[in-house]
């Protein structure tokens, strides 16, 4: 919404792209301004799929004791990043893949970069924010306030203006 409120997730619902995943090529970066309610398993923040396992992409929030956000590229959990943002914590997330790398940012901070091989999402048939990409498990609980999807690999000073411009009011963050 415009209002500044985000989109709340019920824990039971998504937002459908369909197939109208933008082309970003295998150098992209993937912005989310989040605050989860509650995690309970594996939650998906994006979930982009091309018939098979191999061509997916998926940003997932771990459910589990250490809260991991995890990336999930062709077929593979490649990346566990060492992020662990509170149930009720307003968070901005950016992941920057440079086709070969994966680092993600947490409040502007690089907090790790794992090792990928990065797919491109331009043939993705299915795809949901908020849940698997069939939108039928993994629903997040909680608010996002902001996703951008950018087709190239941001620098750390572009990841920093990006949440410095945050359009969350401070006091929410």
């Amino acid at each position: 919404t415009g209002d500044g409120s985000g989109l709340h997730f019920d824990g039971s619902g998504a937002v459908s792209l369909g197939s109208s995943m933008p082309d970003l090529g295998t150098k992209y970066s993937l912005e989310f301004v989040v605050k989860g309610d509650a995690r309970t398993g594996e939650v998906y923040l994006l979930d982009a799929y091309n018939s098979s396992s191999t061509n997916r992409v998926i940003l997932a929030w771990s459910g589990n004791s250490n809260g991991n956000i995890q990336l999930h590229v062709n077929g593979t959990w490649s990346s566990a990043f060492i992020a662990t943002p509170d149930n009720g914590e307003v968070v901005h997330l950016l992941l920057s893949v440079d086709g070969t790398s994966a680092t993600l940012y947490q409040n502007g901070n690089s907090v790790s970069t794992q090792t990928v091989v990065a797919n491109t999402l331009t043939s993705a048939t299915n795809t949901h924010i908020g849940a698997s990409q069939n939108g039928s498990g993994n629903f997040f609980n909680g608010t996002i306030f902001r996703t951008r999807f950018y087709n190239h690999t941001l620098s750390s000073a572009e990841v920093q203006t990006a949440y410095e411009r945050a359009d969350v009011d401070f006091a929410d963050q």
